[in-house]
């Protein structure tokens, strides 16, 4: 008779094998885990619990490595065994889903399933410590650094975020990007009320209409396929409709995944729209976003400083500039393990590089919004600041957008983002 596999266990393992991956190989978990789950023929439930265990682990991780280095001999444990005491501690500390025993009988098993036995003990005791320890762990996170362990941001990060905003509003921001991501959407067709009625979604204050999701599949429920609303971040849907109206050309520099250009020839409508994209697989999702809504554009795959030089000038332009990315953390928490500071000087010479590019091919009197989901000056007012110099654009006040750029989601809820809207001087 075959022996039984305890329940659980597999779920556990493939968690953990998705994390040495990340660690490893640079993958990212939404990309991972579909082909993963599906070798392993683990259930949607299952895979779910997957998907938690992993998202809940890198959101922790600092606070995850601060106790393990508290508790372990010489502050450290092998890698694969600190993942093993990762899934545990994060069940324990902030899951109420597993009972405690078992968080720790699972952890166990997979040390010995990996082939760990000799750190077996350590899983086992480090683990029955915590749990006896819970409510002084807890608040030694708290506390410890002024807050900086109570979300994923890394320690410098935080630190940077104190010093722009504040304490309190950095210490907001770290406990918000620490909840689990939600999946928002854009109403395009039909009332935000009667979608969420149909979808059992929630509505989203402020302009434009949008949803907040319930979990499972969002691009199996009803109307995404017609295009009668699309998968964006609230804060990523307020950025298009900034650019003021009208325009005949308009372009969309780094168009992918393809949110905002289905929204520019929504709101806009204009004769010509260009999206222009570097990667030609990131391409297909632009155009596929467009046969998705039924809208049109000339989805062109290549450097998009080149294309602009090519094909401006525009009336209007949007630049979604490639950036740190640390905006999205909560979305994509890997982002804060990979994270090193001079990543920053290496995007702001790419952002500064396609700003002027923009500017050169925007006409007289036309109008640019500038975004980057990053909250760092360095990838935000800096690079305004250069395009301000050059004497040849001017900041554009908005009421949503007072003096022309600012930050969305310092909150934490959504996205966030640095926008700025420019206008070319005659």
């Amino acid at each position: 008779m075959a022996a039984q596999t305890t329940p659980g266990l597999p779920a556990r393992l493939l968690a953990l094998r998705l994390l040495e991956r990340i660690d490893d190989e640079g993958t990212w978990l939404n990309r991972a885990l579909g082909a993963e789950a599906a070798r392993t023929g683990l259930s949607a439930a299952d895979t779910g619990l997957v998907l938690a265990l992993c998202q809940s682990v890198l959101r922790r991780r600092p606070a995850l490595h601060f106790v393990i280095s508290q508790c372990a001999r010489q502050g450290k444990v092998p890698k694969p065994v600190q993942r093993v005491l990762e899934v545990g501690l994060v069940q324990i500390l902030f899951l109420d889903r597993i009972p405690d025993h078992a968080a720790v009988d699972l952890a166990v098993r997979s040390a010995k399933k990996l082939g760990h036995h000799r750190h077996s003990g350590l899983v086992n005791g480090m683990l029955r410590r915590v749990i006896r320890e819970k409510q002084d762990w807890l608040e030694r996170i708290e506390s410890h650094d002024d807050g900086a362990l109570c979300g994923p941001a890394p320690r410098v990060i935080f630190k940077r975020w104190v010093a722009q905003m504040g304490l309190a509003g950095a210490l907001q921001l770290q406990r918000a990007l620490a909840e689990p991501a939600v999946v928002d959407a854009r109403v395009d067709q039909g009332t935000l009320s009667s979608w969420c009625e149909q979808l059992g979604a929630h509505p989203i204050k402020g302009e434009p209409e949008r949803m907040q999701l319930p979990s499972g599949s969002p691009s199996e429920l009803a109307g995404f396929a017609q295009g009668a609303w699309t998968i964006q971040d609230r804060n990523a849907a307020r950025i298009v409709p900034l650019l003021p109206a009208g325009g005949q050309r308009i372009a969309d520099l780094c168009a992918a995944p393809g949110g905002k250009t289905t929204q520019i020839a929504r709101i806009n409508d204009p004769e010509d729209l260009f999206a222009f994209e570097l990667h030609a697989h990131r391409a297909k999702l632009v155009t596929q976003a467009l046969d998705r809504c039924g809208l049109e554009a000339q989805v062109i795959v290549g450097d998009a400083v080149e294309l602009c030089a090519k094909h401006g000038p525009f009336d209007r332009i949007v630049l979604d500039a490639p950036c740190s990315g640390l905006g999205t953390l909560r979305r994509h928490p890997e982002i804060g393990h990979r994270y090193q500071l001079r990543s920053l000087a290496e995007s702001a010479k790419i952002q500064s590089r396609l700003l002027a590019a923009g500017v050169a091919a925007l006409s007289p009197g036309g109008f640019l919004v500038y975004s980057v989901c990053s909250l760092e000056p360095e990838e935000g007012e800096a690079i305004i600041a250069q395009a301000l110099a050059s004497g040849e654009v001017s900041l554009v006040d908005d009421p949503r957008l007072p003096g022309g750029m600012g930050c969305l989601g310092l909150d934490g809820v959504g996205d966030g983002f640095f926008v700025a809207v420019l206008e070319k001087k005659p």
